[in-house]
């Protein structure tokens, strides 16, 4: 396994600004978002929006992973399928293991993300799975109408552990 999961991963009361900022703002109405690439059928995609806009509501995400430099910061909002499919699995920046890439869960369901290599992490909120150029994929969930993930690649500091 090459990515690293962390339960509670910011603190509580920042987190909350954090999600209620995603949940009960009008950031995906007020902006403009695009549909995720490679849209296959009308039920394959999500809404992205750039978190950079806003960087009081990320710093202490930024500050939590230890980023030095932030080149991707985006919030996703994953509609509900009928069943758990899988994405494409994908590297977000291809033949670079310098950039570390984050997907922090906003709200609990049974969607996640797999990795080409084995394994799932489901979406629970406030957890992060970190990992660094691993083939991954997004999995739709069947239990809520949303699933919210924040996904950050970034260059970092130091290493966790």
């Amino acid at each position: 396994m090459n990515h690293q999961i962390i339960d509670d991963f910011l603190p509580e009361a920042d987190f909350h600004v954090l999600r209620d900022f995603l949940v009960n703002s009008a950031i995906f109405r007020a902006m403009p978002f695009t549909c995720r690439y490679g849209q296959k059928d009308l039920d394959d995609f999500s809404l992205q929006a750039n978190l950079l806009w806003f960087p009081s509501i990320i710093e202490p995400l930024l500050t939590a992973l230890k980023a030095r430099e932030v080149l991707i910061c985006r919030a996703n909002v994953i509609m509900r399928r009928n069943e758990n499919v899988v994405g494409g699995f994908h590297q977000d920046f291809e033949n670079r293991p310098d950039i570390t890439t984050s997907v922090l869960y906003i709200n609990d369901c049974n969607g996640g993300t797999a990795f080409k290599n084995g394994g799932f992490v489901q979406s629970k909120a406030n957890r992060a799975v970190i990992f660094n150029a691993a083939d991954h994929a997004g999995v739709w969930q069947t239990d809520t109408s949303y699933r919210y993930v924040v996904n950050t690649n970034f260059l970092q500091e130091e290493s966790y552990g």
